[in-house]
């Protein structure tokens, strides 16, 4: 038994081993997130509102492309509605498999895993909003 747990733990590492970053980002992507506020009431700190987002994107040189972008949310009282696509620019450092989505007056990060096949962003609040916020988004490579 034993044996066979090492065995197996010693594919996992190589598998793991030989997953590197990509010289750079291009292809078609598609994935989710979740963006939510936070209120203060009676002086208690509560998530007020939360949005889920489904999107396909295209990343073609140092641009994202939103093809199709749906979200549902607590406080949009109706059924599921279509965000407007966009173009975003985007930096990518093949040395430490990092970039950042936009401009750096409000920047969503994100890290590259699995040889580029997944991006995974995080965005904090837009130092104009009056709103507490974060999100989060899932890409994988399709």
């Amino acid at each position: 038994m034993k044996r066979l747990l090492i065995a197996a733990a010693l594919g996992l590492t190589t598998m793991t081993a030989n997953a590197v970053c990509p010289a750079s980002l291009s292809g078609k992507y598609s994935g989710s997130g979740e963006y939510s506020e936070q209120l203060f009431m009676n002086g208690v700190s509560v998530i007020g509102y939360i949005e889920y987002h489904l999107v396909s994107v295209t990343i073609s040189g140092s641009s994202m492309i939103v093809e199709k972008e749906w979200y549902a949310g607590t406080g949009t009282n109706g059924p599921v509605n279509a965000e407007t696509p966009g173009v975003t620019p985007f930096t990518f450092d093949k040395n430490t498999c990092t970039g950042m989505l936009g401009n750096l007056t409000d920047p969503l990060y994100f890290v590259v895993s699995n040889s580029g096949l997944n991006i995974r962003f995080i965005h904090g609040k837009n130092p104009r909003d009056k709103h507490l916020s974060a999100e989060t988004w899932e890409l994988s490579k399709q």
